[in-house]
Parts: structure tokens; C-alpha cells; sequence
């Protein structure tokens, strides 16, 4: 009886990996691309692998400058050089990489494809953070300690082959084994849920509170099984066309359960007579096509037999649950659709469409509900939790158009629920109705919905946009699905009318979001493996951007009018003592300054667009002081001297230039540029401009002023 939750999770990770229909073809279809196995290598547990770091940080900055602009591929290339002492990463040639491989939790290294005679300073950085490195011909090896730095030389090759050659991509790969990870730990996962258990049965109090308990046990018994049985899981995130392209794929582990769902033959393919534009409109809107029946249920079979063996469930119950699930399958047919909190007047609902195989099984199927509900134990599990179940089906309540319409009766006591959680469920329990047109099960949680449905479908007008998924993704997928930020925000936002401050504020984000592109999702089954893919479009994420700004100028304006009473003036701040190198050869501490000169730091780069629209700015300013105690540098960040001189006398600036290495920069906590810094004659930072403002010149001059004068 307390099966329910945690095989409700199974299948719904199943359902989307597509097979639970019978079999209406007698030989396999097209199931779409090749699925390649995940990079992964035999002796790390899990690994983090960017095979082409310059293509890589190029797109991501190509993303990242549509929400940032000074965040670009040259800006992300220079602050991960300045890390590793090689300012713009001219020791990784194009197509080159690097990996990081943790062999156990404490224990990890990293090899980088870096050129040799380039290596010596990125060495040196390293060994600046107490890390062990060294050169071994084209690889870098760094690791804590000596001890993983041998570890490091002796697997380099199989790292290169395994991690950095199997796929050159500009993508950020995460490979975890949860099956190893599971084994390695066995006897801590034992031990925690055995005390886990000993603590809900002195803390227990009620029979409710017992089956929530070994519901959630469960489901951590599922979570196990499956983990077990996969031996490698990879995670991409890949910039692609201004947005980000996640994907997930699964190995599973040879002889497993999962391995011989997965190597099932795909039996069933979509009905294009079904598509998700002919529901209403929803939050998400999902097309999936079950695949082959048989396998799911065995699957499933063995599942629960190994759920029975180390749970208190009764295998005789597992095997009503099993049973019903194959008895079920067999009424419907592969195609399914669906629209989740679908509009339509109410706080939340759901439209659904599906094939009928057998439609007077599937009557008789919903004519048993309340029995199955019954023999698999849920009546007795929902009293027990304090919310009593009651099932019923009601044939022929109306008729439209000539389509019988008939009503699923799902309610629950909602005497312990509280008042203003009442009407939402209410709403949803009370309107399941449920028709079946022209071989097609109408589904949904309002009866409005149905009625038109069966008009659409009747009238044969199926002339409906494709789910933004399919222009996407290739054919040939286990499901397509849209998902619609600014809609699930407007869904928030009906719960929230009656909390003015959240109400605005959500409001604001629709106004945001509204029309924005979904993220869109797809996954395949293949080559005995299965990916899930996800796709964040890039005017999305500017979007988000925007958005986010929003709720962080929100924030500010809450702090500031909480402030009951003025702030406390802050304690100056002395700038770092740093040695600027100069372009002419020289070199100047800024501490040499101190109580005579105030001064001025603007951090550049000739790539960095708003640094040429600012630095004549500076320059002008600079003019202006000529002759009084303020001396200016223009901090180029990470490039030559050449490159610096060659670009200060194409634009005629004469300003002082100073040669940083990414050592200034952080010491100034410099995390984009322009970024202009004014120190005082007393050696503390006066002012900080961060990017570039329209007036900087006018606000330079005021600033300065003000220090001069203290």
C-alpha cells in the first residue's frame, strides 16, 4: 500500500523514456540519432572535461556578453589566465583542453593540453596555491601532492584518449559513475538509513506519520535500484546559437534491468494525427510516444520484486501494482499528449490526449478504479494519511456533439487541509471528465476543455503549430516538450493575489517574461542508451537577465527603506601596495604616492569595446589635470606590449600605461572591465567606477576635485 509514491516516481522517469503501449508494429521504427557513450575514464569516479576550452569560453562569452557585454570571450579568457599565470591562454593551442579527474572524494588532479614553451609561468601560479605541477611533453599535470601527481603521469595518456580526444567540442562535459559511487559507499548508505528508520519509529507518533516515513524509504530504495544500474551518466552543457544546450545521457550498466529496457526494440511510433496545439494552452506542453509495452512491464516486474526484498512491502501487492499497469497499457495506444497547467479559468489544471487501442477495455478499465485503487492498497494508504479517498466513475453524464462524456470522481477529504489550500484542490478533484472521440481518450480537469476538444477533433481541423521542441531537436525523439517560463510565472502569480509585495513583484516578472521562447526539451532512446536534451534559447536568457535585475533592484529598495536609521560611515579602505610595470620599461609602487598624489586606475584592453569609447574619456580628464597632484594609468589587462603601444598610437591617447598580468586586476578585485579606480592622497580608494557610464569624464573631474581638496 505504501508502494504508491515511489513506483509513481518510476514510471514517471520511465514514461518519458517512451515505452508503455502496445505493440502496433511487428518491426522496430526509427528511433532517431546515434546516442555516442559518455567520455568517461575507468579509474575516476567522475570527471569534468572541456576538450576545446578556447571554442568553449569563446560561446559561452558569445552567450554571457547578451546579458553582460563586457563579459565576452576575451574577458573570460583573461580571467582564467590571470589564474593560471597565462594572461589570454596563449599556451592552449585552438582545440585544446582540459580535464579534471577525481579518483575518490578527496582525491583528484587536472591535465590541460598546454604548450611547453609556454608552460612556465602557469606553473609557477600553480605552485603560488600550494599545488604540485609539471610538464609531461604536450600535458600539464597538477595535483595536491605528490602522491596524485604520480597518479596524474601515469594516467595522462588514458585521460588524453578518454576524455580530451574522445569528443573536441566546445563543451563542458560532467561524468559521474552512480554505480560505482553507490558500491564504493554501500556500507555509509546502509548506516544512514538504518538510523534513519530508528529515528522515525522513536519519533513516530501516528500511523500517518509511519507510512510517510517508509514512503520516503522507499523511494530512496528506487533511487538506489536505479543508480546501480547506471554506470555512467555525462552531463554537456554546449553554447549553441547565442542560448545554452544541456544534455544527459545514460549508460547503463551491462546486465542490468535498465540495460535490457533500454536494448528493447522501440515497437510504436507518434500518430500525427495527435499533437499537443490541438490542447489548450499550457505551462508545459508535452508529446511523448510509448514505445514497447512489454519491456516496461518487465522492467517494472523486477523492479518491484527488488523493492519487495529489502522493504516491508508485501510481493504479493507489487505484483497488483505490476499487473494493473500491464492491464491499463493495454488499452491505450502510443501516442500521448498533454498541456499542463493549461489555462481556462482555474488556478491550475491539465488537458491530455491519447490513443485508444481498446476503448471498451479502457471504460471498463475506469468502471474497476475504484477496485484497482482498492487491491493496490491507496484507498487504505490516503486514510491513513489523513486525507480519505473516494474513486467512482459516472458514464454518460452529458453528450456533445454525439460523444458520450463521462466523469472520473477522485475526491478527497480535505477536512485536515487547511481553509485556504481548499479551493485549488477542490477545483481539480471535483472536474476529471473524460470522453473518448474517433479512437482519442479526452482527458482534463475542466469540462469546458473537453467540450471543445471534441469539437476540434470532430470538426477534423488539425491544422496546429508544432511544439517549439520539433524545430529544434531532430525526429525520432521519445518526447518533445515546451516549457514556458513567463506562463509558469503568471501561474505563481494567481496563488499570490492576496500578498500585495509578492503580487507586484510578480507581476513585473510576467510583464518580463510574457513571450519570451520556452525552453524547449527532447530525449532519445538508442544505441541501448538514452539522453535527455534541454535548450535555454538565447532571448530567454537575456530575458532571465532582465529579470533578475529586477528582483535585485527590488531588494535594494527594501533594504533601503528598512533602514531605521542612518548607516554607520564605513572604514576607508587602503589600496593594495602594488609595482606597476610600465610600457616604457619602468616600474612605480603605488605606495610612493601616498600623501602626495592622487591616483587614477583605468583597467582596460583593446578588445573590450566600452574600454575604447572610455579611454578617451580618461584621456580628457587627465588633460584637464595637467600640471596639478593626480597622476593616471591605464592598466592594460593581459596583453603585449606591442599590442598596447600599437593601439594607443592608432587612437592618439598619451596616457601612462601600465602591463598587468591578472595580478593588479585581482588584487583590485577587478571582475570586468572598463574599471576605473581613484586612490587618495591618504592611500585609500576614493571611488570605484565598475563598466562605463555616459558621463564618466564628468563624474572623474568631480571626484578628483573632491580628493585634491581633503
Amino acid at each position: 500500500m505504501k508502494f504508491v509514491r515511489c513506483l509513481s516516481v518510476l514510471l514517471s522517469v520511465l514514461l518519458l523514456s517512451g515505452c508503455i503501449t502496445p505493440a502496433e508494429h511487428s518491426v522496430p521504427v526509427e528511433v532517431g540519432p546515434p546516442i555516442e557513450a559518455p567520455a568517461a575514464l575507468a579509474d575516476a569516479m567522475l570527471s569534468l572535461t572541456i576538450s576545446d576550452l578556447h571554442g568553449f569560453l569563446d560561446g559561452t562569452g558569445a552567450v554571457m556578453s547578451q546579458i553582460y557585454p563586457m563579459l565576452g570571450g576575451p574577458m573570460l579568457k583573461t580571467l582564467l589566465g590571470s589564474k593560471l599565470g597565462d594572461p589570454q591562454l596563449a599556451g592552449f593551442a585552438q582545440g585544446g583542453g582540459l580535464a579534471l579527474v577525481v579518483l575518490s572524494p578527496t582525491n583528484a588532479f587536472a591535465v590541460a593540453e598546454v604548450d611547453p614553451a609556454q608552460s612556465a609561468s602557469t606553473i609557477q601560479s600553480l605552485q603560488s596555491l600550494g599545488l604540485k605541477a609539471k610538464q609531461q611533453g604536450g600535458l600539464l599535470l597538477a595535483a595536491k601532492n605528490e602522491e596524485l601527481l604520480a597518479a596524474a603521469e601515469r594516467l595522462s595518456a588514458q585521460v588524453q584518449a578518454s576524455l580530451l580526444d574522445a569528443r573536441r567540442e566546445p563543451s563542458l562535459r560532467f561524468a559521474l559513475k552512480p554505480s560505482a559511487l553507490i558500491n564504493a559507499n554501500e556500507e555509509a548508505i546502509a548506516a544512514g538509513l538504518r538510523k534513519m528508520l530508528a529515528t522515525m519509529e522513536k519519533t513516530a507518533v501516528s500511523n500517518q506519520v509511519v507510512d510517510v516515513q517508509r514512503m520516503l524509504e522507499m523511494e530512496l530504495q528506487v533511487f538506489l535500484s536505479l543508480g546501480r544500474q547506471i554506470e555512467v551518466v555525462e552531463t554537456t552543457v554546449m553554447p549553441v546559437d547565442g542560448g545554452l544546450r544541456l544534455a544527459k545521457t545514460l549508460q547503463p550498466a551491462a546486465g542490468s534491468r535498465l540495460a535490457a529496457y533500454y536494448q528493447a526494440p522501440a515497437l510504436n511510433d507518434y500518430n500525427p494525427r495527435l499533437q499537443a496545439g490541438l490542447l489548450p494552452d499550457g505551462v508545459i506542453q508535452l508529446e511523448f510516444c510509448m514505445r514497447n509495452p512489454d519491456a516496461l512491464v518487465e522492467f517494472v516486474r523486477g523492479e518491484a520484486a527488488a523493492l519487495a526484498d529489502v522493504t516491508e512491502i508485501d510481493p504479493a501487492l507489487a505484483d497488483r501494482w505490476v499487473q494493473t499497469l500491464a492491464r491499463w497499457t493495454a488499452t491505450m495506444g502510443p501516442t500521448v499528449c498533454e498541456s499542463v497547467l493549461a489555462e481556462g479559468g482555474q488556478a491550475a489544471g491539465f488537458a491530455f490526449l491519447a490513443d485508444v487501442s481498446d476503448e471498451e477495455a479502457l471504460l471498463e478499465a475506469f468502471r474497476n478504479v475504484s477496485a484497482d485503487l482498492t487491491s493496490m492498497g491507496l484507498l487504505r494508504l490516503y486514510k491513513s494519511l489523513g486525507m480519505p479517498l473516494s474513486a467512482g466513475f459516472e458514464e454518460n453524464v452529458r453528450v456533445v456533439d454525439g460523444v458520450p462524456v463521462h466523469r472520473l470522481k477522485m475526491n478527497f477529504s480535505l477536512a485536515n487541509i487547511p481553509v485556504e489550500r481548499r479551493g485549488a484542490m477542490e477545483s481539480m478533484m471535483n472536474n476529471l471528465s473524460l470522453a473518448v472521440c474517433d479512437g482519442v481518450l479526452i482527458y482534463a480537469s475542466d469540462d469546458a476543455a473537453v467540450e471543445k476538444m471534441i469539437k476540434t477533433l470532430k470538426s477534423g481541423e488539425r491544422a496546429v503549430s508544432p511544439l517549439a521542441a520539433r524545430t529544434v531537436f531532430p525526429a525520432g525523439g521519445t518526447y518533445y516538450a515546451d516549457f514556458d517560463v513567463g506562463g509558469y510565472v503568471r501561474f505563481i502569480a494567481s496563488f499570490m493575489k492576496e500578498v500585495p509585495a509578492a503580487s507586484a513583484m510578480l507581476d513585473k516578472l510576467t510583464a518580463v517574461l510574457d513571450g519570451a521562447e520556452p525552453i524547449v526539451m527532447s530525449g532519445y532512446r538508442n544505441s541501448g542508451r538514452m539522453t535527455f536534451c534541454s535548450q535555454l534559447p538565447a532571448g530567454l536568457l537575456v530575458r532571465l537577465a532582465q529579470a533578475g535585475q529586477l528582483i535585485a533592484l527590488d531588494r535594494m529598495q527594501k533594504n533601503a527603506a528598512n533602514e531605521a536609521e542612518p548607516a554607520e560611515p564605513q572604514a576607508p579602505v587602503p589600496a593594495p601596495d602594488a609595482t606597476l610595470s610600465l610600457l616604457d620599461g619602468s616600474s612605480v609602487t603605488l605606495s610612493s604616492f601616498a600623501g602626495s598624489k592622487v591616483v587614477v586606475l583605468d583597467f582596460w584592453a583593446s578588445w573590450c569595446g566600452p574600454c575604447r569609447k572610455g579611454l578617451p574619456m580618461v584621456q580628457t580628464v587627465a588633460d584637464y589635470f595637467t600640471g596639478r597632484d593626480v597622476v593616471f594609468f591605464a592598466v592594460n589587462l593581459g596583453e603585449s606590449a606591442e599590442a598596447a603601444r600599437g593601439f594607443f598610437a592608432d587612437n592618439g591617447l598619451t596616457l601612462p600605461v601600465a602591463l598587468d598580468d591578472g595580478a593588479l586586476s585581482e588584487a583590485f578585485g577587478v571582475s570586468g572591465i572598463p574599471h576605473t579606480v581613484i586612490i587618495g592622497r591618504d592611500g585609500n580608494i576614493q571611488s570605484v567606477h565598475a563598466g562605463l557610464a555616459d558621463d564618466l569624464d564628468a563624474q572623474l573631474t568631480a571626484e578628483i576635485n573632491t580628493a585634491l581638496a581633503e
